[in-house]
């Protein structure tokens, strides 16, 4: 993302400076809040001090206005990938900060959320979410548990997937905020997406509690599609079980 769209700040403890430009990416801004001397995904900006020194156009102005002290750092910088890398989605937030629809960060990534499976349902008209072909789907590239994942806002039938792919349907907290609190074999109440890969994830019971903001990363990267996401991590012969 070119300087135009660049959202900076100066974050700063009893020890430490760091200059922070979220343009720069994921590494950048990991590895700034790690100099402070946080794990990435646990800072939020009470616990630092914080100016905002510079944001490019009036929806990163508006993200600057709506963040809270009790914020994520992290989760303004995934609301601020959608801006980045969904197009069209600054145009649509640009109409629901004027229609007084977004309040918060957290309203940011909800959005973002839907936007993006409304976009995956009109680019494959697709009426019916139980009709979207595997190959069609874009995703979004993840890390959960060290392990590197797709996601997808859709329910995914076992019966179209390849044999050696591994499926783990996602729960998300009771307030419907969009955070995963759970993954599991199959997921009837707040279901919020599906998760595939091709290394295996260990289960309890067929389910596993999932601290979004240490165990889930949602890289730094443009959607994919299934194929895309083989030639990285192909399946694996010793994969004989989902």
């Amino acid at each position: 993302m070119s300087d135009e769209n660049s959202f900076k700040m100066i974050l700063q403890n009893d020890d430490k400076k760091v200059y922070i430009d979220l343009s720069k990416g994921y590494d950048h801004v990991s590895n700034s809040l790690r100099k402070l001397g946080y794990y990435p995904y646990d800072v939020k900006f009470i616990h630092v001090r914080f100016k905002f020194t510079h944001q490019s156009n009036e929806n990163l102005k508006y993200l600057a206005q709506i963040i809270d002290k009790d914020d994520y750092i992290m989760d303004v910088f995934r609301a601020y990938q959608y801006l980045k890398h969904e197009k069209g989605f600054d145009k649509h937030l640009s109409v629901l900060i004027k229609t007084q629809q977004v309040h918060s960060i957290k309203d940011v990534l909800i959005q973002g959320n839907l936007y993006q499976l409304y976009k995956n349902s009109k680019n494959n008209n697709i009426p019916n979410l139980q009709k979207i072909k595997l190959e069609n789907i874009r995703f979004q590239e993840i890390t959960i548990f060290n392990k590197p994942a797709l996601f997808t806002p859709y329910r995914i039938d076992s019966k179209d997937l390849p044999k050696g792919l591994y499926k783990y349907e996602c729960q998300c907290d009771d307030n419907q905020d969009g955070i995963i609190t759970m993954i599991g074999k199959s997921i009837r109440v707040n279901f919020w997406g599906t998760i595939l890969t091709t290394k295996k994830i260990v289960l309890h019971h067929g389910y596993r509690n999932v601290d979004e903001t240490k165990d889930i990363l949602f890289n730094d990267s443009k959607s994919i599609l299934i194929h895309d996401y083989f030639r990285k991590y192909p399946i694996s012969k010793n994969n004989y079980v989902r």
